[in-house]
């Protein structure tokens, strides 16, 4: 069990070291989406998901701050969610301008703060009741947006084109690292796989 998890940690850690440049872009990298990812170095970041963090971050440090009830809190993230949430519904969000976008997600981030800022605040029961219902609102969004993804690309000059697009050229590269980098430690460590099984073995001294 223990050399199990050594393995399984060894090979998750040899997948971040080569992967972890585009694991938070969320988005294809082309032109055409250069304006939803940020660069920050080598590391490609969700342009939506840093402003959701951000405003939820900040949502936490003042509702922990503000002298203000835990209902009066809860009472004025409730009206900020009802404004942006029907703004950010995925067959619509893209529409807005991309300044839109970043204000949508961060005032969701706020929102989701202080809806949940009764948990904290003294009253569970509210909080959890809350967290319930964001949670069924997300999984809801998230089957809208898997449709939506699906057309992400529809109209694009290279979808028809043979090879790796221009937007995931970066990831098979670096899924390609990955790979290599594995098998030459497989070799080092004698493991010869056995071919129509789910298991192999190492060679014989």
């Amino acid at each position: 069990m223990i050399g199990w998890l050594r393995a399984r940690a060894r090979d998750r850690w040899t997948w971040w070291r080569h992967t972890w440049t585009f694991q938070v872009a969320h988005k294809p990298l082309c032109e055409h989406y250069a304006h939803d990812v940020l660069r920050l170095g080598r590391l490609r970041v969700c342009r939506s998901c840093t402003c959701l963090y951000t405003g939820l971050t900040l949502g936490v440090i003042v509702s922990a701050l503000l002298p203000a009830g835990p209902l009066m809190i809860w009472g004025t993230a409730l009206t900020l969610a009802a404004l942006v949430l029907p703004l950010s519904f995925p067959r619509w969000y893209p529409r807005w301008s991309r300044g839109a976008r970043d204000l949508l997600r961060g005032g969701s981030g706020v929102a989701i703060a202080g809806l949940l800022a009764p948990l904290w605040l003294g009253e569970p029961a509210l909080g959890l009741s809350t967290l319930a219902t964001i949670v069924a609102v997300y999984v809801w969004f998230s089957r809208v947006r898997r449709e939506k993804k699906l057309r992400y690309c529809e109209g694009c000059s290279e979808l028809n084109t043979a090879g790796v697009c221009s937007g995931y050229k970066h990831q098979a590269e670096r899924i390609q690292a990955y790979e290599e980098a594995t098998l030459a430690r497989l070799n080092r460590a004698g493991f010869v796989p056995h071919i129509g099984t789910k298991r192999g073995r190492r060679k014989r001294a």
